[in-house]
């Protein structure tokens, strides 16, 4: 044994020997600065708690509660469940758990029958010898150690319960329980108690950050909704990255479900045009594959890069590829200018034109010997296409002599459920019926410039439209949330916008929460407007048909095409393959809809796995 492994042995069996007694340990009140920021973000504590699942996809929790610290006492104040689960409109509470919440009453820290107080004062002791916190496992209905107010609240399925403190900067907030029908079994145990320490690794790392920084409720939510609880944090470092003045985040972790390590680095800033820039994550895999491809994973209409990251993990972590996830302009604080009549104003074109090329130039730069593999969803899958059909007639027409040449950069585009043209296709009469209107309203020649100075006045007047706002709006003119979210009747259902028939109320909060962004005026209405050009996409200005510029396209296409999908219809996915002109184009169809298939985790893996043994052929 060496001299300091022995001198760090003694120093441990010191410290064990000469602990206070676990009821002498003082729980210290939150400052009210940070219990006010808690209280802001605390509903995401409960909701990716019953967001938990295990490997086979099946989830862990049923309800979850948060007792937080108040003065010299702890109090449940947030609680969610997976069929029932706490929205963030106005920060508004169902009724089902604002009449729960009612019930609960503070309990003293100092009271003998306290059990999180004695968890959280063991804790403590675990903690300040750098060591993890105390998980604890519980049978509600026979524990003694069970307060009997909290005994009062248990319903029948409310029967096995575990329980981790959370911690920011050393000090305890709180303690947040996991509750199921269930009993666990020891292999579950053992999956639980590894996610239940990287949730509650990224919860005090995320809350301590936005302490130091803006104190963004939203933002933490955000992030904490997007913690990796397969992955075991390892080594956490901020790094330069020149030219952007916020650090790049790199995190080095442990993956439980694809048994490597990685490296995840957010977010390099880069700028575009016009004051705006694109942000990139990337995963970066312990081994790569030797394939000399980097992957840049771009999403759709209305959706950040939090939708391509099961898609991102799969590509890296099972298939060694290094992937980047891109977020373009607008969908996030960093990527918008700081002021200026244009901030909340670009178009499709803007995409294709200008962010798309510049993360093309920036992988160059980076890896000059890799070509690119461009993966996209929807829209996401449009862009590369589009610039790749249409780059000669931009370079002509729009003198742009800047722009990275396609075929010599691009190796291979897989596009998930991307039309060449937009015809929507609805199951709902309601949604029907607003198309056609739409339709023939724009095939009116007398209301074509009426319909124009509309479209300029909503630009100057709003800008951007926030999905996540627009069903929140959708949310408060029905009476039960759920109901809304799942099956409304003749008003726009779940199903028509996602197309996902195995989807979770958990996942449901994700693609709110956390997926759904805003979305520019300029960009909503050119793909209004292309809905009525009969089989073609325009630009704005209309000097470009990317539709028909696909005939053009031979750079190889993997085309997946889902069969449930309304809002991007097979017959307006094949219509690329049926113009584009590489012999190693191939199409992939799933019974999945248009969020659904990049969602649903079974079909992910699916399609990575085609991806991959197709790119080895290209």
């Amino acid at each position: 044994m060496s001299a300091t492994v022995k001198i760090e042995e003694e120093v441990r069996v010191w410290s064990e020997k000469y602990h206070p007694d676990i009821q002498d340990v003082y729980i210290a009140p939150i400052p009210p600065e940070r219990e006010e920021f808690i209280k802001k973000v605390q509903t995401a504590f409960v909701n990716k708690m019953v967001s938990l699942a295990f490997v086979n996809d099946e989830l862990i929790f049923d309800f979850a509660i948060f007792e937080m610290i108040q003065g010299r006492n702890l109090r449940i104040t947030a609680s969610s469940s997976q069929y029932y689960i706490k929205t963030l409109t106005n920060n508004q509470v169902p009724e089902g758990f604002r009449r729960f919440l009612a019930k609960t009453r503070p309990i003293a820290l100092d009271h003998e029958r306290n059990l999180s107080a004695q968890i959280i004062r063991k804790s403590i002791l675990e903690v300040s010898q750098g060591r993890k916190p105390i998980i604890e496992y519980i049978d509600m209905r026979t524990d003694p150690r069970l307060h009997p107010k909290l005994r009062r609240l248990i319903t029948k399925t409310m029967r096995y319960a575990v329980g981790i403190p959370l911690f920011m900067r050393r000090q305890p907030i709180g303690m947040l329980w996991g509750i199921r029908r269930k009993a666990l079994n020891e292999a579950q145990k053992r999956e639980v108690w590894q996610q239940l320490y990287s949730l509650q690794e990224g919860i005090e790392i995320i809350l301590s950050e936005e302490m130091d920084s803006e104190r963004d409720a939203h933002f933490a939510r955000r992030k904490i909704d997007k913690i990796d609880t397969f992955a075991r944090l390892e080594t956490l470092i901020y790094t330069r990255y020149p030219g952007q003045t916020i650090p790049v985040k790199s995190q080095l972790s442990f993956s439980y479900r694809y048994n490597t390590r990685f490296r995840q680095d957010t977010s390099y800033i880069v700028p575009t045009s016009h004051g705006f820039s694109i942000s990139l994550k990337r995963f970066l895999p312990e081994k790569l594959n030797g394939r000399e491809m980097t992957i840049l994973m771009i999403p759709g209409f209305f959706c950040n890069r939090s939708l391509m990251d099961r898609l991102a993990r799969e590509m890296a972590l099972r298939f060694g590829y290094r992937v980047y996830t891109l977020d373009m302009r607008g969908r996030s604080k960093f990527t918008l200018p700081k002021a200026g009549l244009s901030r909340n104003l670009w178009s499709v074109d803007d995409y294709i034109w200008e962010d798309f090329p510049t993360a093309l130039r920036w992988i160059k730069e980076n890896y000059p010997h890799e070509r690119v593999v461009v993966i996209g969803h929807s829209m996401g899958g449009m862009i590369p296409q589009f610039y790749a059909s249409s780059y000669e007639d931009c370079r002509r027409l729009c003198q742009r002599e800047d722009l990275p040449e396609p075929e010599g950069l691009i190796a291979a585009i897989v596009a998930i459920t991307s039309p060449s043209y937009i015809h929507l296709k609805f199951n709902n009469s309601w949604l029907e019926w607003f198309a056609g209107a739409l339709r023939d309203l724009s095939h009116n020649s007398l209301l074509d410039p009426a319909f124009k100075l509309f479209s300029l006045g909503l630009e100057s007047a709003v800008g951007t439209i926030d999905l996540n706002s627009f069903f929140n709006f959708l949310h408060k003119i029905s009476q039960t949330i759920r109901n809304l979210s799942f099956d409304v009747g003749k008003l726009p259902t779940i199903k028509d916008f996602i197309g996902y028939p195995q989807i979770t109320p958990p996942e449901w909060y994700f693609f709110m929460e956390d997926v759904f962004c805003e979305e520019s005026i300029r960009v909503i209405m050119q793909f209004l407007s292309s809905m009525n050009e009969q089989g073609a996409f325009y630009s704005l200005d209309r000097k470009l048909n990317y539709t028909l510029a696909q005939e053009r396209l031979r750079i190889p296409l993997l085309s997946v095409i889902g069969t449930l999908d309304t809002l991007a219809p097979p017959h307006t996915v094949m219509h690329t393959q049926n113009l584009a002109r590489s012999p190693k184009n191939k199409v992939l169809e799933f019974e999945q809809g248009h969020l659904g298939i990049i969602t649903h985790l079974p079909t992910v893996r699916q399609i990575a796995q085609a991806a991959h043994e197709w790119l080895a052929d290209v």
